[in-house]
């Protein structure tokens, strides 16, 4: 970021922008994700804006378009992750169906947890 009065007037603008967006945001997330994930999905897209910043429009009409761009964006990778996570769970929950309480059986058998499984909804 450069110079401490760069820096200075780059948190000056983050700043405004948390402070006129963060509440229209997370209620775009939380239409769409539900209350649950909404704010770790908007504290990414802040964080995203943050490391980005030079990206960021300097008109606040223009920053906050993109800020909501930005919050689609990680709430779509959150919708990824969790589709990835549940399918892992499902072929977990499978596997561990098959195995006998033999402790030759735990030793022996393995889940090849690298192979690439189909995601829901990509």
């Amino acid at each position: 970021m450069g110079t401490p009065q760069t820096r200075e007037k780059h948190e000056g603008r983050f700043a405004a922008l948390y402070n006129d967006a963060y509440a229209d945001v997370l209620r775009f997330v939380q239409r769409r994700a539900g209350p649950h994930r909404a704010e770790d999905v908007v504290h990414e897209a802040f964080l995203v804006a943050w490391r980005r910043f030079d990206d960021v429009p300097a008109g606040m009409d223009d920053a906050r378009a993109w800020l909501f761009g930005t919050a689609m964006h990680c709430l779509l990778n959150d919708q990824r992750s969790h589709s990835r996570q549940g399918a892992l769970e499902v072929r977990i929950a499978e596997v561990t169906k098959e195995i006998t309480a033999s402790e030759d059986d735990l030793v022996a058998f393995r889940v090849d947890l690298s192979r690439p499984f189909p995601v829901v909804g990509a």
